[in-house]
Order: C-alpha cells, then sequence, then structure tokens
C-alpha cells in the first residue's frame, strides 16, 4: 500500500468505526491471561495520541508506522514508511505530528480542510494534489 492508501484507511476506521477505534490507543491489554503491551511508542510521547499501526514491512519498506493523535479538537494521521530502526519511527511520527500541530496552531492549515500529515503532504490535499514534504531541518 501507499503512504497516500495508508492515510485514507485511517481515516476510514477513524471515522466509521470510533467505538473500535478507541481499541487502538489501549496502552495493554490481556487475553487469555497473557498480558499484552501497545508497542505505539506515540502513546507514551505525544500528547492526545490514540493509535493506529507500527510494523516491520519488509527489507525494502523497512519499519512504519500509521499514528494518529488529537490537540485541540483537530485529528492528525501521520505514515511514515522506510524508516532505519524502530527508535527512528517513533521519533520522525512524532517530529511529522508536532509540526502538522504547530503549523496548524499558526493558522496554515484549516481545522476542517487539512487533518492528515504524511511524509510526503498533508493528506487531506494528497486526494487532490501533491505537495512537497516539509523541510524537516532543523
Amino acid at each position: 500500500m501507499t503512504v497516500r492508501e495508508l492515510a485514507k484507511l485511517a481515516r476510514y476506521v477513524v471515522q466509521t468505526y470510533p467505538d473500535l477505534y478507541k481499541l487502538f490507543g489501549e496502552r495493554e491489554f490481556t487475553w487469555n491471561k497473557i498480558r499484552q503491551q501497545n508497542r505505539n511508542p506515540l502513546l507514551t510521547s505525544l500528547e492526545g495520541a490514540d493509535g493506529l499501526k507500527t510494523g516491520f514491512f519488509t527489507k525494502e519498506g523497512g519499519y512504519g508506522m500509521v499514528g494518529s493523535a488529537v490537540q485541540n479538537g483537530l485529528r492528525l494521521i501521520v505514515v511514515g514508511q522506510r524508516l532505519e530502526d524502530p527508535d527512528d519511527r517513533a521519533s520522525e511520527a512524532k517530529k511529522m505530528l508536532e509540526w502538522g500541530f504547530q503549523i496548524s496552531r499558526r493558522g496554515h492549515c484549516s481545522r476542517h480542510s487539512s487533518w492528515s500529515v504524511t511524509p510526503r503532504c498533508l493528506a487531506a490535499r494528497a486526494a487532490r494534489s501533491s505537495s512537497p514534504a516539509p523541510n524537516r531541518s532543523r
């Protein structure tokens, strides 16, 4: 799946299954007397983070993540692929979400039209056009 497709799927899950979606934000659960920890690092490192998926896709795809967070009523979804390791995955996803919330606070995007951040674009705009990646250098 492409980054855009993963963002669209995440949006669909959030909007279509709100009662089930809250399960993605659980930090742990027990099933059949076995305690399972949620491996999404955003849940403990970013205010408002509430889930989705982490993984190692393929050798070419590397480590990836589909994450989501809500701050001040604005939901952002981040999709990252081809990352080197789990720490890189966590830090890049967090940086992208923080960037998205920062530009929304500055008024650079509408709460209604731009709700997802991907490495290449704001996903709400991705369906209509392609935008350059945010400059992540500091």
